[in-house]
């Protein structure tokens, strides 16, 4: 598979991430938890699809710090979206643990128009 169609593969896959999170506004249907695994899901799918529009292999990791640093030592502009590399933690002892339930919810809001941009972004450098 060439580096653009598995860039692309990737997006497909974020975007349905992206529609999952759009559709969980409500936290009594939805815990911070779940959502915050598509968000998770959004920011690693588009970062492993932006490296291979770059022609480079990403590492086999849902540690977003590491993709960001990637993306960075490419040249990358992804200074916005290094407040979300604590999102890796959706993806692996969160996913099991669940949150702490002094930590602070989740801002949907501001995670579904971070994630919009960032595909949104990615998407068009496939043009």
């Amino acid at each position: 598979m060439s580096d653009k169609q598995q860039a692309g593969s990737l997006l497909r896959m974020a975007k349905n991430d992206l529609t999952a999170l759009q559709g969980m506004q409500s936290r009594q249907q939805f815990s911070d938890e779940i959502f915050g695994l598509h968000a998770q899901q959004v920011i690693e799918k588009c970062c492993k699809a932006w490296i291979a529009i770059l022609g480079k292999k990403y590492p086999f990791t849902h540690d977003v710090s590491m993709l960001l640093k990637v993306l960075e030592e490419n040249g990358c502009p992804v200074s916005e979206y290094w407040e979300f590399a604590e999102m890796t933690a959706f993806a692996m002892n969160i996913r099991y643990e669940g949150i702490d339930e002094t930590a602070l919810p989740l801002n949907r809001e501001h995670i579904i128009k971070i994630m919009c941009l960032l595909y949104e972004s990615v998407n068009k450098m496939m043009l």
